[in-house]
């Protein structure tokens, strides 16, 4: 039980720190999302006017050769912070994925823990139980070896639980049959030592013969 919470303990610290990570890391691309998105309008928007001006250049028959390599250029800047986003946004999504599978594990982990504190309590319990309900003193002892070892081994000795429970309640069947077999010796005895009062008390009180003294 206690290797098992030193462990748990142990993985959830780690993903503790890994979801702490993940989580700045998402917190900053989340902004660098939202910086060239904002760069990206504006770029956006001085592509349009690029092209106005174009258009007005043309109208007006000036040569546009310059303002095209212009436009090709802030393409090409558009096209770039297009990715970046798109990447970005990718990276998010499997950020999150894996967010939601640490915090998953760490559930499932927390969950484990607790069945095993469970069954280390019911195992306890049930031990206890058993030591109050004997009274021979040899039994006695026998069930405490055997209870330390079950709590140490509870998982790997749960198949016999069955079979120690029968050899309880032979036990104890047992242990009633020697009581009760006591109790009637007891009582017997006890019949046995009024009758030798009541024939002393009327040897007692007889007439002294020869063959009273004999």
């Amino acid at each position: 039980m206690v290797k098992t919470k030193a462990k748990g303990k142990y993985t959830l610290e780690t993903i503790k720190d890994q979801l702490a990570k993940y989580e700045e890391t998402i917190k900053k691309t989340k902004d660098d999302i939202k910086k060239n998105q904002e760069s990206l309008k504006t770029e956006q928007g001085k592509l349009e006017a690029m092209k106005t001006s174009a258009v007005t250049a043309k109208l007006k028959g000036e040569d546009r050769a310059k303002q095209e390599v212009e436009i090709t250029g802030q393409v090409t800047k558009i096209t770039d912070l297009e990715g970046k986003i798109t990447r970005s946004e990718a990276a998010l999504i499997e950020w999150g994925a894996k967010v939601t599978d640490l915090k998953e594990q760490r559930k499932e982990i927390k969950f484990n823990v607790e069945v095993k504190v469970l069954e280390a309590k019911e195992a306890e319990a049930a031990v206890l139980e058993a030591i109050k309900t004997v009274t021979d003193v040899e039994l006695l002892n026998r069930k405490r070896w055997l209870a330390s070892k079950m709590v140490g081994d509870y998982k790997k000795c749960q198949k016999y639980m069955e079979e120690f429970t029968m050899i309880f309640e032979k036990q104890g069947q047992v242990i009633a049959a020697e009581l009760g077999d006591h109790t009637r010796r007891l009582d017997v005895a006890n019949g046995a030592i009024t009758a030798l009062k009541e024939k002393k008390t009327s040897l007692a009180d007889a007439k002294k013969t020869k063959d009273l003294e004999i």
